[in-house]
């Protein structure tokens, strides 16, 4: 297999799409995170930068969330209905099953209280 075959493959596997798959699929060096779009929030930018490869679709953390009864949204935490803030911090800092604690070195806290209020749509 290629080493594009495989980055374009690790890429997919992520959740990734547009500019990014077609910069490999053309030979060109591909750029992670991938840019959110313009009208994207500061929370969701974050998100995409700093949870997405596990978070979104395709991602380990959304596959073992959506083997869970009572998680809805196929586990992809952005289709979540039922995040409340306070949750999203206490998990992110202390972990939880498969997830490990994310220091405040790789995340600050500043940084966790918008991507914590972009997955709640304002709940705190």
């Amino acid at each position: 297999m290629s080493a594009r075959s495989i980055a374009l493959s690790l890429i997919l596997a992520a959740g990734a799409t547009g500019p990014v798959v077609a910069q490999v699929t053309s030979g060109a060096s591909p750029v992670w995170p991938p840019a959110a779009t313009p009208a994207a929030s500061e929370g969701e930018q974050l998100f995409s930068e700093t949870c997405a490869r596990c978070h979104r679709a395709g991602g380990m953390g959304t596959g073992i969330l959506s083997r869970r009864k009572g998680i809805a949204a196929d586990g992809q935490l952005e289709k979540r209905e039922d995040l409340v803030a306070s949750f999203i911090k206490a998990v992110v800092r202390t972990g939880t099953g498969n997830m490990p604690r994310i220091s405040r070195a790789e995340v600050s806290d500043r940084q966790l209280a918008k991507i914590a209020d972009y997955l709640s749509r304002g709940k705190p």
